[in-house]
């Protein structure tokens, strides 16, 4: 036995990566040829029992439907539909494809365990080769261009020409497969700290993960001009609630969000993003939306996507309290942090589901979770009083129903939402906020006009500040605003006519995303008729 010295995947050369990626490909490709199934499955049939991957699937598929639909009527329909999805070259696939099963021999990358993990017993059971694709995507965190790395040698190798067409789904697979698995071993017995932590990472790795793919994913059917420029009016946009919805347990907008972005583009209107979510965050939906930029984490951090430049808006102050308060909060057992928040901190902990039928039922329709305990936010009481025992006089606390944000006092989506004006445009320019929720009404405040979807919990305060509310919630009632503010009188033009026209036909994702928008009565005509 001999003894190879490993760098952790930061440390190693950039030419190493490269390597290493050439290698999955080319493994994943040796097991599809080598390993592969005598017998293809059947495709349109229903799911079997044993097939958790696609089982998985379809019930987070599912919520996109009335509770009472997803369950029963449309769940014959849902497994048809993944069932199509399946392999035309099944095979026995690793499932096992993080960095920590590799080692960099003397030659090169090498897979220290090639057993055939996505079968058994509570496993995958799945057979498509572009699964373990998805996962290396995931797990080695590679960049678009090296994903497209990874599957053109992949396809060169096997003349696997239809592996695009399932890739997306693989991905929705790996990434819910891994925070399932990662909050199963989290509560399936005591844990050390380290560990839980580990499984932290894990689960917000795989949700990061498919945040940015399903932003992805849309962005790429939104009509956007391809020379994006700050110009007024400038329309400052909140994610959470109006662009995104947390429906398949991880945030996501519908095909009525897709189509206000487009129709918003397509009349000249300058989309910036005004959010609690990470700077990184608020770079990624940039890039897949083709946005101008964005104020991040409630108005401390401005993007210039344009000229790609960035501004920090808190003070030292404010960044020492957020430091301490970081650190300290980093040795309380059970609490965990997005590593992501530069200038705020995110923070939260898992609460175990209950099992109770109520509980079920609640969480179903709420649909923030995937697996057995979705975060939650810190006890109010116990942050408040760490705060006050550490003197941090210069933060505030933001709670939501899934986690607990500390930012900086002096700072709000307001500030940020002038600064950003007065940055990239002047002080006169007009602008437009559109939100939900309490944490917004400083933006329409000094917004020239501010808009909100039906579900806003501020109702009051806000027509106070003269925001208009749309008739109906969510991303529909963002198509509501968009048509608005395309045409105050109800008309429609060339520009606003046949945006849906491009969009794939018979694309299961797609398909799920349009009946999102869909009111209860709608579907169930659609499931009976």
């Amino acid at each position: 036995m001999e003894w190879y010295p490993q760098l952790s995947l930061a440390q190693q050369e950039d030419g190493a990566r490269q390597e290493l990626i050439d290698i999955s490909a080319s493994y994943v490709a040796a097991r599809a040829r080598s390993l592969a199934l005598n017998r293809l499955p059947e495709s349109g049939k229903s799911i079997k029992r044993h097939e958790e991957g696609l089982q998985l699937l379809r019930k987070t598929l599912g919520r996109a439907y009335p509770w009472f639909l997803g369950h029963t009527l449309m769940r014959r329909r849902l497994e048809r539909q993944l069932s199509r999805q399946r392999s035309p070259l099944p095979t026995l696939i690793d499932g096992k494809m993080g960095r920590a099963e590799w080692i960099m021999g003397p030659h090169g990358p090498l897979k220290t365990d090639y057993e055939h993990h996505g079968m058994g017993k509570s496993e995958l059971n799945t057979t498509d080769p572009a699964y373990d694709l998805a996962e290396t995507i995931l797990t080695l965190a590679l960049s678009p261009e090296e994903e497209h790395r990874l599957i053109r040698r992949y396809v060169e190798m096997t003349g696997d020409d239809e592996l695009e067409q399932r890739l997306f789904i693989n991905k929705l697979l790996a990434g819910l497969w891994t925070m399932s698995s990662a909050q199963e071993h989290l509560f399936c017995k005591s844990q050390p700290a380290d560990r839980q932590q580990q499984l932290h990472q894990q689960f917000l790795s795989a949700w990061n993960f498919l945040t940015e793919q399903t932003a992805l994913f849309c962005g790429a059917l939104c009509r956007s001009s391809p020379d994006v420029q700050w110009r007024s009016p400038l329309v400052s946009l909140d994610i959470d609630g109006v662009l995104d919805h947390r429906r398949f347990g991880f945030p996501s907008t519908t095909a009525d969000g897709i189509e206000a972005v487009s129709l918003l583009g397509a009349h000249g209107f300058c989309v910036a993003l005004n959010t609690a979510r990470s700077v990184a965050e608020v770079k990624a939906y940039c890039q897949a939306y083709g946005f101008a930029g964005g104020v991040a984490e409630y108005g401390s951090y401005l993007w210039d996507a344009v000229a790609q430049r960035g501004q920090v808006l808190i003070g030292e102050e404010a960044r020492r309290q957020l430091a301490e308060l970081r650190a300290r909060l980093r040795t309380i057992p059970g609490v965990f942090l997005d590593d992501r928040h530069q200038y705020s901190i995110r923070a939260f902990t898992y609460q175990a589901m209950p099992r109770a039928m109520l509980s079920v039922l609640v969480n179903a329709l709420r649909g923030f979770g995937i697996g057995p305990g979705p975060p939650t936010p810190l006890p109010p009481l116990a942050i408040d009083h760490l705060m006050t025992e550490l003197g941090l006089d210069q933060l505030s606390v933001h709670k939501t129903m899934n986690d607990t944000t500390i930012v900086a006092k002096e700072t709000d989506k307001g500030v940020g939402l002038t600064a950003l004006r007065d940055w990239v445009l002047s002080p006169d320019a007009e602008t437009i906020a559109i939100g939900d929720s309490e944490a917004d009404l400083p933006m329409f405040r000094v917004a020239d006009r501010c808009f909100a979807p039906a579900q806003i919990d501020c109702a009051l305060q806000a027509r106070l500040l003269g925001c208009q509310i749309a008739p109906h919630s969510d991303q529909r009632g963002l198509l509501d605003i968009a048509r608005l503010l395309a045409h105050p009188d109800g008309s429609r033009c060339s520009h606003c006519s046949n945006l849906r026209e491009p969009w794939p036909r018979d694309d299961l994702f797609l398909e799920t995303l349009k009946a999102a928008d869909r009111p209860p009565w709608a579907t169930l005509m659609r499931a009976l008729w």
